[in-house]
Formats: structure tokens, C-alpha cells, sequence
């Protein structure tokens, strides 16, 4: 009984991962506030050195994390990072800094999540969100900012995605899968988050866990499909959207109109 019940549990979770779903944009507005005469900055120097010591080309030309080889200095000094940026006073800074703070303090809590949960073949394993039908980490509070509790699903579509409204977001923030988009090796700023940003989507759009050309049949990540409607209103723009950071011969096989597409995700670890 025991072992049939396990069986069904395990079916049941498989069905969740495999069906995945992203929430809707809802904007949280006690975050839409921003201060755009304030000068001050932000540093991030302790997450660019985690990520000078530790991200590595892997053999498919993403980016991955040497998780395993973290020191316990290293992630000393990324827990001091991440305290240090919950502590700040966010809102009274210009719109600037916060896009780069809320990019960064996303990437490096899901680094911290990994590194706490290591060793973890995919991040859907860990199911510490509330509720009998939770998936993954996304709606667990592993924040408190300004006094009120984060999650990365609030960052992500409470904050970036409505505050912000641009696709180009989704190439920044990385959930620590092969099929995310990859870490960049640089540290988002005030002053580079735009440039980063359309370069992140260019590495993302030419890579096959972007897009993969198979004859006349398009494998497209399923961030289109989840995200389609910030991406465009329907496939066609969509698609016109990958296009505009395709390389030439890429271009062309993406506004062949003739081409089925189907959508793929690969939730393995992104790194070792």
C-alpha cells in the first residue's frame, strides 16, 4: 500500500514538473516607487567576485556554476551579500538601480538556494514552497525586505516583469537550469543593465536552448510559450521577436512560414 501510494506521489510530482505553467503578471505596487533625483549606487563586487571564482564555460558553450567547489568563505560571503541587499532601503533609490538590484539579488538567491540544497540534480527538486500542490522553490519567502517577505515569483512577475514591462527580462534572471537563460559573467549595474540585457538575449536566441532548426521544424524554449504574451500576441510576433537578435541564416529559417514549432525545456542543474 505504502509503495503504490510513493508511486502515485511520484507520478503526481512528475505530472507538476512536466506541466509547468508561469504566473501571470501582477504588479506588487508598494515596489513601484522610486526616488528618479537619487544618486545614490549600489555595489555588487562580492557577487561579481563569487562569479569570477566560479562560473565556467561548460563543454555546450552556456555558462554553469562549479557549485561543488564553493568554499565555505565564498558563501559566507554571499549570504553577507544577499543580507546586505535586503537590508537597503530599495525604493528611495532611482529606477536604475533597482532594476540591476532586483536582476542580481534574484540570480544570486537562487545561487544561495542551490548551494544550501547541493547536491541537487535539478532545482524542481526542491519543493519548499507552501501547499500540498507546490512546485520548486518559487513561492517560498526566502527574503524580507522593507519588512515584507519575498519570494523569487514575486521578483520575477510582481516586480520585474510588471514594473519594467519588457521581454527582455527573461534572458536576465537564470533559475539554475540548462534551459534558462545563462548567468551572465558580469554583474548587472545601473549603468550596463541595457547593454547586458539585449546581449543576453542574442546569446539566448542563438543557442540551441533558445532555438534549434530541424528541417522545416522549429524546437523553441518553452519561455516563449509560457511567456508568449510579453514576447508578442501570438506566434508570429513571437517569433519576429527571436528574429530581431537571430544571426542572418537563423533569421531566415525563423520567418519561414512553412515550419511547425514545438517548445522544450531542459530543468537540469546548470552546473557541477
Amino acid at each position: 500500500m505504502i509503495k503504490k501510494i510513493a508511486c502515485i506521489l511520484g507520478g503526481f510530482l512528475l505530472f507538476i514538473s512536466t506541466s509547468f505553467s508561469a504566473p501571470q503578471k501582477n504588479i506588487w505596487s508598494f515596489w513601484n516607487i522610486s526616488n528618479k533625483n537619487s544618486f545614490d549606487t549600489i555595489s555588487h563586487q562580492t557577487y561579481q567576485e563569487f562569479l569570477n571564482r566560479y562560473l565556467f564555460k561548460g563543454a555546450n558553450g552556456v555558462n554553469q556554476v562549479r557549485y561543488s567547489k564553493v568554499t565555505t568563505k565564498d558563501r559566507q560571503a554571499l549570504n553577507q551579500y544577499i543580507q546586505k541587499l535586503t537590508s537597503l532601503p530599495i525604493r528611495s533609490f532611482n529606477k536604475q538601480e533597482q532594476l540591476a538590484y532586483w536582476i542580481n539579488l534574484y540570480n544570486a538567491l537562487t545561487i544561495q538556494l542551490i548551494l544550501k540544497h547541493w547536491p541537487v540534480e535539478s532545482i524542481t527538486r526542491i519543493n519548499i514552497s507552501p501547499g500540498f500542490f507546490s512546485f520548486g522553490p518559487w513561492d517560498a519567502p526566502l527574503a524580507t525586505i522593507e519588512g515584507q517577505k519575498i519570494t523569487l515569483n514575486d521578483i520575477e512577475h510582481r516586480i520585474l516583469r510588471p514594473i519594467w514591462n519588457t521581454p527582455l527580462l527573461h534572458y536576465t534572471l537564470n533559475c539554475a537550469s540548462m534551459s534558462c537563460p545563462q548567468l551572465q559573467a558580469q554583474v548587472f549595474t545601473a549603468k550596463n543593465s541595457q547593454e547586458l540585457m539585449r546581449n543576453a538575449a542574442r546569446e539566448y536566441v542563438n543557442s540551441p536552448y533558445g532555438v534549434q532548426v530541424e528541417s522545416n521544424h522549429l524546437r523553441l524554449s518553452k519561455i516563449y510559450q509560457w511567456y508568449q504574451k510579453d514576447f508578442g500576441v501570438n506566434e508570429s510576433q513571437v517569433l519576429k521577436h527571436i528574429a530581431g537578435f537571430a544571426k542572418p541564416e537563423l533569421k531566415k529559417q525563423l520567418l519561414n512560414k512553412q515550419q511547425s514549432i514545438a517548445y522544450y525545456y531542459n530543468w537540469n542543474i546548470n552546473g557541477r
